[in-house]
């Protein structure tokens, strides 16, 4: 697992140490030996060598200059220095090489075997961190895509400008607003095929290449793939006249942009854009935008539709659907029959609207995204539960007659219901069965909630939910009890106080001796003293 290089110029020491260690116990399984550090650092370049054992006095070039090359190239590579000199001089340029240890010659093999232990132990300490926050660097790549789209989304769906003030924090995710920018948007509804529709977020990706490419501008570009499925570009700039400029030359190039999304995606589109706004009155224009996109219920294929917004909203959402609980409330409840009747009062509403149109995209995507969500934040695949509802989410049909839009969203949310209510028992349990295999495998551990929900790839306050509601206990009190019970187990054994500490994932024995008392009723030396304790059950 670990490899050695062994390196002294006198050979009867050089083999002593190669045969006399028993370099297996430390899981060290390739040995090199050199005897002048020419050789040695060909070694290194060759192979991967984790630990250096070297004299520091040879002949051409001595162990601090070849302790020097390794802290420069391999910096993870562990070096313990062997040396007849007690020299003050040594040591301080040994510590400042960051050489793991110095001893004296003559050295046990016993004592070396020890140092060389204590240096592997410390190399995978290393490693171990090293993967810890691979892992972690990994998540947080994973997971800037989300975060993008949920800043972009609060602020253009709600005018939320708290993610807006950091300009470089922004930068990190791609996104390049400044508050004097002006912009103005181009948004992208295509015609599905079946090909594209089951690849969303390719199409999306498709069309910004496009757009770089055609609608190449010295704006900065902004992309966002809303909830609708539609591609929004808001293109910026600090210069309102030079802006306009460019919006007039982006506008004369659509036609162009839209056949190449014709070409591309064997799918015909809808382009819609709008006036140039100051970036602070964006948010608004998107809602417009959006509302004028859902009042075209039947796309007109290849056609581009210039800003046509009203000067105010005159287009109220229905009463039924801003009552609390809002619909996604009841859907995240599971309550089925509240649902239902909620969905029957929203359509009993719509019969009975003016220009009932206008409302049914507003409607179909409240229940559709209501679902969609949910399921997403349950870690479900739609394909688990929606296999005869997949028509009826990714698309709505203007020829749909209410009485059938009423039965295709009833059906889809009761087996949506269904499903979670017939899988979330089986699911539940085996979370529950991996976090306590967890908590037992890493009990030495300083353990948190946050460390296990890691491991599990679930986000933690979801994971300390299905725990309380299947177990009655919050997490981190089961962890406590875990570790209280294995304590008890350790003194009854007669391991001292500060050794159970550690066992049990406490650094600090004060504060392990504070929780078990609060818990146990008496401090660990007493209860490890007292008759109880020896006739004490463990759990």
């Amino acid at each position: 697992m670990y490899s050695l290089l062994l390196v002294d110029d006198e050979i009867s020491i050089l083999n002593g140490l190669y045969q006399n260690v028993s370099w297996d116990e430390l899981q060290i399984t390739a040995v090199y030996k050199a005897s002048f550090v020419k050789d040695a650092i060909e070694i290194i370049k060759q192979e991967h060598i984790d630990l250096v054992i070297t004299d520091i006095n040879m002949p051409e070039m001595n162990g601090m200059e070849l302790a020097k090359m390794i802290h420069e190239n391999w910096p993870y590579t562990k070096i313990i220095f062997l040396s007849g000199y007690q020299q003050f001089t040594y040591a301080v340029t040994a510590v400042e090489l960051g050489v793991f240890r110095y001893l004296l010659k003559p050295v046990s093999y016993v004592e070396l075997q020890q140092v060389a232990s204590e240096a592997i132990a410390e190399l995978a300490s290393e490693l171990a961190y090293k993967m810890r926050m691979h892992h972690l660097e990994r998540l947080v790549d994973n997971q800037r895509p989300w975060v993008r789209e949920r800043i972009l989304s609060h602020w253009l769906s709600r005018g939320n400008t708290e993610y807006m003030q950091d300009e470089k924090q922004l930068a990190q995710y791609d996104i390049h607003i400044k508050p004097g920018d002006w912009g103005f948007m181009v948004a992208v509804r295509y015609i599905e095929n079946d090909r594209q529709a089951e690849q969303p977020f390719l199409r999306h990706m498709a069309l910004c290449q496009s757009a770089t490419e055609i609608l190449n501008t010295s704006a900065r570009m902004l992309d966002y793939f809303n909830s609708d499925g539609i591609t929004i570009l808001v293109f910026l700039m600090e210069d309102e006249l030079t802006l306009r400029r460019e919006q007039g030359r982006i506008i004369t190039s659509l036609e162009s942009f839209q056949h190449a999304i014709q070409d591309a995606l064997q799918t015909a589109s809808t382009i819609f854009w709008t006036s140039a706004t100051p970036v602070k009155m964006l948010p608004a224009t998107y809602t417009a935008l959006k509302q004028q996109i859902r009042h075209q219920l039947v796309l007109i294929p290849n056609v581009i539709i210039a800003p046509d917004f009203p000067t105010e909203n005159k287009l109220p959402f229905l009463q039924s659907m801003i009552q609390r609980p809002y619909l996604n409330e009841l859907i995240a409840g599971l309550q089925k029959e509240e649902t239902l009747e909620r969905l029957h009062v929203i359509f009993n509403e719509l019969a009975h609207t003016p220009n009932i149109n206008l409302y049914l995209l507003q409607v179909y995507h409240e229940i559709t995204g209501a679902l969609i969500n949910d399921s997403l934040a349950r870690g479900m695949s739609l394909m688990e539960w929606a296999k005869k509802q997949m028509a009826f989410l990714e698309r709505f049909s203007p020829s749909i007659t209410l009485e059938q839009f009423h039965q295709q969203a009833s059906d889809a949310i009761i087996a949506y219901m269904d499903y979670v209510q017939s899988t979330h028992l089986t699911k539940a349990k085996q979370i529950v069965m991996q976090v306590k295999h967890l908590v037992h495998e890493h009990l030495s551990e300083p353990i948190t909630v946050t460390f296990l929900a890691l491991q599990l790839n679930y986000h933690p306050n979801y994971l300390s939910q299905i725990f309380k509601q299947e177990t009655g206990l919050a997490l981190q009190d089961y962890i406590t009890h875990k570790r209280m019970m294995a304590a008890k187990a350790l003194l009854v054994q007669g391991t001292s106080v500060g050794e159970v500490a550690s066992q049990v994932g406490y650094a600090n024995i004060a504060h392990f001796s504070r929780i078990f008392k609060r818990l146990v009723g008496m401090p660990p030396k007493q209860y490890q003293q007292s008759g109880e304790s020896k006739n004490s059950t463990v759990e």
